[in-house]
């Protein structure tokens, strides 16, 4: 799930699952505004912002990071989660 734009996107009962939130180290500009927005999820790595590696359940913060940063090197799109490989 990419959000571009002016669109808000309200949670629904689809953003149950897990996502994989990324960060394009190549336009990260450091800003810091994702790590403002929610510390939880987003930190420093050297000169560029980092997301868990892991996915994380969706939280509307995350949106809130994807619109507001400033270069656009912010993505998340949902994990399918396979019912055959739950414990």
């Amino acid at each position: 799930m990419n959000i571009e734009g002016p669109h808000r996107h309200e949670p629904h009962a689809d953003d149950e699952g897990k996502y994989q939130v990324l960060i394009d180290p190549a336009k990260c500009l450091a800003s810091g505004i994702c790590i403002a927005i929610d510390p939880e999820i987003f930190r420093r790595s050297g000169r560029a912002s980092a997301a868990p590696k892991q996915p994380v359940p969706y939280r509307v913060s995350i949106v809130d990071a994807q619109e507001l940063c400033p270069s656009g090197a912010i993505s998340f799109q949902p994990v399918e989660v396979r019912e055959d490989l739950q414990p």
